[in-house]
Formats: structure tokens, sequence, C-alpha cells
């Protein structure tokens, strides 16, 4: 069993936005989220696929998985699941 197997508390796809509006959209969701709350986001390819992780691993939010959304796809969407840390 994965990670992404787990059922979350939340879903955003933020996959078609540009930045820096993906991020914006993830801090309005972290927000809304209490500690120990999962996450499941969609990223897009390019600058979100680059700067979403480490601007979360800034925030200190911990990234539990970080795969493709289609196996293979290394340059594609990507699965973010996160928890929110105390």
């Amino acid at each position: 069993m994965t990670v992404s197997d787990l059922k979350h508390d939340f879903y955003l796809d933020v996959s078609e936005e540009l930045c820096p509006m993906t991020f914006v959209r993830i801090k309005v969701l972290l927000d809304a989220m209490t500690p120990g709350q999962l996450a499941m986001i969609v990223i897009g390819p390019g600058e979100a696929l680059n700067n979403v992780p480490s601007s979360l691993a800034e925030q200190g939010i911990a990234i539990e998985e970080f795969t493709p959304v289609e196996v293979g796809d290394v340059g594609g969407k990507h699965r973010l699941i996160i928890v929110k840390t105390g």
C-alpha cells in the first residue's frame, strides 16, 4: 500500500495554473487544513514541477509522496501527497 492509496482529506488540481498562482492556491488550501490532515495536489509540468515541492519544504510541509500521475511520465503532471504538520 502506498501513501496515495490512503484517504486524503483534501484534493487540489493546479495542473492548469501558472506560477505563482499554483502556490497561492496551495497556500489557501494549507490555511484550511489542520495538523495531521493529508492533501493530494496535482501539479503540472514546468515551473510548478520545479518550484512547488521546494516551496512546500520551505514552509515545513511534509511531502509524503511525489510521483508522476501517469507511470513513466517523468516530465508530465505529478501527484503530491502532503501532510500538514503542527
